[in-house]
């Protein structure tokens, strides 16, 4: 394995993680109704 293939999986787990941080942070903020939308449409 190269060191540059490990810094490329690194930075797409550090921007995964970022997104999926963000995405909690917003469902806690949002009221239950909006929330119980989003999950249906994941779903």
């Amino acid at each position: 394995m190269k060191l540059s293939d490990v810094a490329v999986m690194i930075a797409a787990v550090d921007s995964l993680l970022s997104r999926t941080a963000s995405m909690i942070i917003a469902l806690k903020k949002e009221p239950k109704e909006r929330k119980r939308s989003k999950f249906k449409r994941f779903k």
